[in-house]
C-alpha cells in the first residue's frame, strides 16, 4: 500500500490483521490493518465499497500492542491497492464500541 492519506491529524503506522462487515452484512471478512489515527483508519479489504458506506471493524492488534477494540467508520476513499483485486479504504471513525 502507498502513504496514507494526509491530513491535519498525523496517522500511527501499524501492521495487522482486523475482520469487518458492512453494516448492511452479517458476514465478516478479513483484511489488512495499516495505520490509525483519532480520526481515521487506513485499511485494504479484498471488496470496494461505496463512499460514505458504514463498516463495522475489529482490529485485532499483534501480542502485547494495544488492546482490540471495534469501531463503526464511514468509508470516505477507496481506491485499487496495488496487489491484484485488493483495494485501499479509508474511513472515518465514527464510535468506537471497545
Amino acid at each position: 500500500m502507498g502513504q496514507a492519506k494526509k491530513g491535519a491529524h498525523s496517522l500511527i503506522r501499524t501492521e495487522c490483521e482486523m475482520r469487518y462487515r458492512a453494516v448492511s452484512s452479517a458476514l465478516f471478512s478479513r483484511a489488512h490493518y495499516h495505520a490509525l489515527s483519532d480520526l481515521r483508519i487506513v485499511f485494504t479489504a479484498p471488496q470496494g465499497f461505496a463512499i460514505g458506506e458504514a463498516v463495522e471493524v475489529h482490529i485485532m492488534p499483534r501480542q502485547g500492542a494495544n488492546a482490540a477494540f471495534t469501531a463503526f467508520v464511514e468509508v470516505i476513499h477507496v481506491e485499487r491497492a496495488l496487489s491484484a483485486g485488493d483495494y485501499d479504504v479509508t474511513a472515518l471513525i465514527k464510535t468506537i464500541k471497545g
